[in-house]
């Protein structure tokens, strides 16, 4: 019997079923590279910059990454930024991989109501973004870029810093707000520090809220444009609408009101003239900065000690009026794993569970 003929005589369901299997099994190493990717950059970044607060697990590192460069005849400067060297390795795989997913015909379904294809490009550019940010300085040296320069990282970055603090403090006004207080003023400093001066309503409330609200924010804010990108522009104006309403009412110095008009005003315009790709890279972007440089600021509360740790930062002052039982570093250590878990999760349900869906993975 010809081979056309035998080939005839199986079900062709069967013969698509396979295909689609092999298809399936492709996407999902595709996605294995992808994430093994990300999470080797992101681990590498934080581990070498001691951005987790762990200075002597960074010098161990480095100094064994200097080591074995050394044994392959490889002489490193003493300040080489050894994250690039993790951004270098990782973000080839982390592209190929990406754009391998973006070309395959069936790797996100259309119908899909969940994440679109550039989503996931567009979280890995926002999470490269938020890591560059943090460590604007060594890039800049890295770059041979001019600091006080108009084109050097930190000054890029330093707005999207600056917001981060913005909502900080919007998020302890907010809780003082909802609790039956009042709010008197905010302010920013251009050293990314801020004050929030509140009256009555639930102590504990407003002071767990500048922290862990920026996350929340930041994590409700990721999820909301991975579930639902078509909602993206109305979701921009009216974020970027009340931003403005907030500082009009509220903001205490220049910085604020340049800081809360400025983000409120461009996020709103985006919303209201900008394409729908603009926003998703915009709201995710600030989604992940926001969030992202909460958690880090927790972990770096450790740094501070005596009386500049308690008249720094919000755990000290928890720690003396509501739980004298923890320590200023136990309530910074509890309030970080709560927002690596908002984090997590938002990663999750904001972007991990639509891909596998609109994948065909369940």
């Amino acid at each position: 019997m010809a081979i056309g003929n035998v080939r005839a005589l199986v079900p062709r369901y069967w013969l698509e079923g396979q295909d689609k299997e092999g298809s399936l099994s492709r996407r999902r190493g595709l996605w294995g590279i992808l994430w093994l990717s990300v999470a080797w950059m992101l681990g590498g970044v934080l581990l070498t910059t001691g951005a987790l607060g762990n200075e002597a697990l960074s010098a161990e590192l480095t100094t064994g990454m200097r080591a074995l460069a050394s044994g392959i005849n490889i002489d490193a400067p003493s300040d080489f930024p050894w994250f690039t060297f993790f951004l270098a390795t990782g973000l080839p795989f982390a592209l190929l991989a990406a754009l391998a997913l973006w070309r395959g015909r069936h790797s996100l379904r259309a119908q899909s109501p969940g994440i679109s294809r550039h989503s996931l490009l567009i979280t890995i550019a926002a999470l490269l973004f938020s890591l560059l940010a943090w460590n604007a300085p060594a890039v800049d040296d890295l770059l041979g870029a001019d600091v006080t320069g108009a084109l050097s990282v930190e000054a890029f970055s330093s707005p999207v810093r600056l917001f981060t603090t913005f909502v900080h403090e919007a998020g302890h006004s907010l809780a003082a707000l909802l609790s039956g207080g009042e709010v008197k003023e905010f302010t920013v400093s251009t050293d990314g520090s801020g004050l929030a001066i509140t009256a009555g309503g639930n102590r504990a409330f407003i002071l767990a809220a500048g922290y862990l609200g920026a996350v929340l924010f930041g994590a409700a804010l990721f999820v909301a444009v991975g579930r639902a990108p078509q909602a993206t522009r109305a979701l921009a104006l009216g974020i970027g609408l009340a931003i403005v309403g907030l500082t009009i009412l509220y903001a205490g110095n220049m910085t604020t009101r340049f800081i809360g008009i400025g983000f409120g005003g461009i996020m709103a315009v985006a919303g209201w003239k900008a394409p729908q790709w603009l926003n998703v890279f915009f709201l995710t972007t600030i989604s992940v900065m926001t969030g992202l440089e909460a958690v880090n600021d927790l972990l770096q509360l450790r740094s501070f000690a005596g009386a500049d740790y308690a008249a720094h930062n919000d755990a000290a002052k928890f720690s003396a009026e509501v739980v004298q039982a923890f320590s200023p570093e136990q309530v910074a250590g509890i309030w970080a794993a709560v927002s690596l878990l908002f984090m997590a999760g938002a990663l999750y349900y904001g972007l991990v569970k639509p891909t596998r869906q609109a994948a065909g993975g369940g």
